[in-house]
């Protein structure tokens, strides 16, 4: 069953109770960051924790500057990210992480069945 044919079974109200949560969950998780980490390189950059359910990733204590960093991940094969319009490559584009950047996830890209999420990556400085 696609992503579409999740939500307009919700939608409809043929899919209560359990099911229902359960449905809206797994919609939820699929398009992820299973790995996030932000530094100048991979080797010494920090792990993020990752949120699931508020789509959050928090870095903290990073040694470095803050305005040229990395961000090294693993997102589902056939995802992409991005911030703003401009499309993320792990390990590839360098981001200012000053303040809180959004990282937009789009799964099924230009079909019926587009998933989006949201992450916000909030990184502190020591």
């Amino acid at each position: 069953m696609t992503a579409k044919q999740k939500l307009q079974e919700i939608f409809e109200g043929r899919t209560t109770g359990y099911m229902k949560n359960h449905a809206i969950e797994e919609l939820l998780t699929e398009v992820v960051f299973s790995n996030f980490k932000i530094g100048e390189t991979e080797i010494g950059s920090k792990t993020g924790l990752i949120g699931l359910l508020d789509h959050t990733v928090s870095v903290t204590n990073i040694l470095t500057d803050l305005t040229n960093l990395k961000a090294f991940f693993i997102i589902p094969e056939g995802a992409n990210a991005y911030i703003g319009e401009t499309l993320q490559e792990s390990g590839v584009n360098i981001n200012d992480y000053t303040l809180p950047v959004e990282f937009i996830l789009k799964m099924y890209e230009g079909t019926d069945n587009e998933i989006t999420t949201t992450w916000t990556v909030t990184a502190t400085h020591i």
